[in-house]
């Protein structure tokens, strides 16, 4: 492998934290293992891949010999070639099945005889690769299948994260296997999204008209009369005095203020802990595209994390760390409407609306929802809030009624894609 190529596996290497966790794996028991794992990467990466020259590396060169040889190989190369990920998913698949026949055939402690070793590395250039490749070729598949997926979730298209944003979903992906479910219930909600700001659009076209003398912002109607010779004198009659139809720029008053959203994850909802987080996420891709400020206030008997999207925008980390929390316990209904009034209070947040999503009861005082209506008034936000209703829970709808500016009553939280408006004054 060129220095090139080493410096770029290296740095590859730092990112892809499981195939490092198996170079380390493989130095116990062959020195220079690190170097092999490079060479088989380079091997499926690199448009022509030349024979290590070492030849005190007898073994390692007849293993990539071997490797670069066969025909199921050259298979994989069409798809791993100058693909740094799949060339790196496909290397890291490879070196667990090669590290499982090692670990199969070497006794404890092998590191105490060479011997043994050599013995058995060579026993391995007699196995049919090919088997190694073929079982590992359907996991790589399915994982970058799954990938393109999760980055949905994520808000970005596929090809928009970098490298290590990649590798670190595809270990995610590989450790956590309820990440898939979320990202495949985000994608059912997806559409809810699209409609919903497809129709705020149109609303906006429709109702943000006036008349004024600016070309950037005529409407379609009027660029055509002034194309059209009959009607092109009228058209600039009119533009002179102001009185062509153009589209208003200035932002609507409502749906452009912060999202602050407190998600029950007391125990009675960890059934439906993927589908909160999906809905949560569909929620940010919303925050995004209207590039609102959106907060999440998880609550049980205490508070979780409070997580902070500026402009809807979150880090993979961020992200997964959301992904993998839930709280359990008990249900207190103060503590994040509290925290709802801290952050409002805030100034990047004081145009905040909140939603606030639960299946349980709580006890609020008199004198407390008193004092959260008085804020939100002051401060000119409404509280939407989601009640999940089923045979075993028994929430208080009066008492979330007391505190709510609209309540949204729904047996599945994906019926309660009205919610998706918050902000847009739809009480």
């Amino acid at each position: 492998m060129s220095q090139e190529r080493m410096t770029r596996f290296n740095e590859l290497l730092t990112y892809a934290k499981t195939l490092q966790k198996l170079c380390e794996e493989g130095e116990e028991i062959f020195s220079g293992f690190t170097n092999l794992v490079g060479d088989i990467w380079a091997a499926f990466y690199t448009a022509n891949i030349q024979l290590p020259k070492q030849k005190e590396c007898n073994l390692h060169v007849k293993i990539i010999e071997k490797l670069i040889t066969n025909q199921e190989y050259n298979n994989w190369k069409n798809l791993t070639e100058l693909d740094e990920l799949l060339s790196i998913i496909t290397t890291e698949f490879l070196v667990q099945r090669i590290l499982t026949y090692f670990h199969s055939v070497l006794p404890p402690h092998n590191q105490l005889n060479p011997k043994m070793k050599n013995e058995k590395a060579n026993q391995l250039l007699a196995r049919d690769i090919t088997i190694l490749l073929n079982v590992s070729k359907g996991e790589v598949l399915s994982l970058k299948k799954d990938l393109y997926e999760v980055s949905a979730m994520y808000g970005k298209q596929f090809h928009q994260l970098s490298i290590k944003e990649q590798l670190q979903l595809a270990k995610e992906l590989q450790s956590n296997p309820s990440l898939k479910q979320i990202a495949d219930l985000t994608g059912k909600l997806k559409p809810f999204v699209t409609k919903k700001q497809q129709r705020e659009e149109k609303d906006f076209t429709i109702h943000n008209i006036h008349v004024g003398q600016e070309i950037s912002k005529l409407i379609p109607m009027e660029l055509a009369k002034f194309k059209y010779p009959l009607t092109r004198l009228d058209f600039l009659r009119r533009f002179s005095e102001y009185e062509t139809f153009q589209y208003d720029a200035t932002p609507p008053p409502k749906g452009i203020g912060p999202i602050v959203f407190c998600i029950d994850e007391s125990s009675s909802m960890y059934s439906i802990k993927n589908e909160c987080k999906a809905f949560s996420l569909a929620l940010l891709m919303i925050a995004k595209k209207q590039k609102r400020d959106m907060v999440i206030i998880p609550f049980s008997d205490s508070l979780g994390e409070v997580q902070y999207f500026y402009k809807g925008h979150s880090s993979i980390e961020q992200l997964m760390d959301f992904c993998n929390s839930f709280l359990s316990g008990g249900t207190n209904f103060e503590l994040p409407l509290l925290k709802s009034l801290e952050i409002i209070n805030d100034s990047p947040f004081k145009k905040a609306d909140i939603l606030f999503l639960t299946d349980g009861s709580s006890f609020l005082a008199t004198s407390f929802i008193e004092r959260f209506n008085q804020a939100k008034k002051q401060k000119s936000c409404e509280c939407v809030s989601i009640i999940l209703t089923n045979y075993f829970n028994a929430v208080d709808l009066t008492l979330v009624e007391r505190f709510s500016d609209k309540v949204i009553e729904v047996n599945d939280l994906f019926e309660a894609t009205e919610a998706f408006s918050i902000g847009n004054s739809f009480l």
